[in-house]
């Protein structure tokens, strides 16, 4: 289809899934504490809302992928990737409603809806590829869902240019939530129509508890509990850059109009993640000339760098609160 290989075309569909979906999602968790904050004294909620919801996003999706793999089996990675869907659409609606409970039961929905989803989209990536190709489809499939994030925030600065003042009132939350659960209508739209798979998936021997027991057996290795340690780096720092930076922006008072910049903050955030996806893909082979040892001390150094600027110009008190305080230097909307 469209001079297009159908495994190709097959990944393309899923990346116009993913795309739509985190349009939505990656747009609302940078924006998901700033609302909190703008409405929970009128609302009744909780001020640091976002951040528990969050929290138990995450804490639920890393504890759900032990009994994912047996449910997308069971399922298929297709109707895998559709459910995962539903609880996205249930977390996005909770912020129409603004009720503390329901926004932190959708948010541990959508923890597990996240660990069906991915799992989901690594088996029907694995089924649409082959081994030549498999670096390069799941970089462009990377690539198109971060971009999402540069027409995320891209929109929202459109949306602001009719919007005065610089804060969340429910009626500007609820256009932003509502175009957003839009979104990921749409995106369960496109799950329904995705192609079957092209090739058949190797099916585990080893039977589930005894499969659980071997990779708790494994995790005791010396090798992979060294790895252990970059999980965890992982895992913190999409925390921070998801969700802790852009609330950071949004209550440093000193940098100006900080709805704007809270935007600007997940369209930059996109341009390196799509940047960095695309070079990958372009480079392919090359990636292993370079090495891992050398790939790894460059990202590694552009993160340290980052984490410094952010501790040096945001003061102490911006992730939790609104602040006309100072870092240990002026912020600078340019940094």
């Amino acid at each position: 289809m469209f001079g297009l290989s159908q495994p190709t075309w097959n990944i393309c569909q899923l990346g116009a899934v993913f795309f739509f979906n985190f349009f939505s999602f990656f747009t609302l968790s940078a924006l998901s504490q700033t609302i909190i904050e703008n409405v929970a004294e009128s609302e009744g909620i909780n001020q640091h809302a976002g951040y528990y919801s969050a929290f138990l996003t995450y804490l639920v999706f890393t504890f759900g992928h032990f009994v994912a793999t047996p449910i997308v089996e069971i399922i298929s990675p297709k109707w895998s990737i559709v459910s995962g869907l539903v609880g996205y659409a249930m977390f996005e609606a909770a912020f129409l409603l603004m009720n503390e409970y329901f926004l932190y039961f959708s948010a541990a929905c959508a923890g597990f809806s996240g660990s069906l989803l991915w799992t989901g989209q690594f088996d029907y990536l694995a089924q649409n590829c082959q081994p030549h190709t498999l670096d390069r489809n799941s970089s462009n499939l990377w690539g198109l869902s971060q971009i999402s994030l540069i027409f995320g925030g891209s929109y929202l600065l459109i949306l602001y240019r009719f919007q005065t003042g610089n804060e969340f009132q429910m009626p500007l939350i609820r256009l932003v939530i509502g175009s957003f659960l839009g979104c990921t209508l749409i995106s369960i739209l496109i799950g329904f129509f995705l192609p079957k798979p092209v090739f058949k998936a190797e099916k585990y021997k080893i039977p589930y508890f005894k499969h659980l027991a071997e990779i708790a057996k494994i995790s005791f290795d010396r090798n992979l509990l060294f790895l252990l340690s970059t999980f965890l780096y992982t895992g913190m720092e999409l925390s921070f850059f998801s969700v802790v930076f852009p609330t950071m922006v949004s209550f440093t008072k000193a940098l100006g109009n900080t709805r704007d910049l809270n935007a600007c903050a997940s369209i930059f955030v996109g341009i390196g993640n799509v940047s960095g996806c695309f070079a990958l893909s372009a480079l392919g082979a090359r990636v292993r000339e370079i090495g891992r040892k050398k790939m790894v001390l460059l990202a590694a150094i552009l993160h340290m760098t980052c984490f410094l600027l952010s501790f040096l110009m945001f003061p102490d008190e911006s992730p939790l609160k609104p602040t006309d305080k100072l870092g240990y230097f002026e912020p600078r909307q340019g940094l």
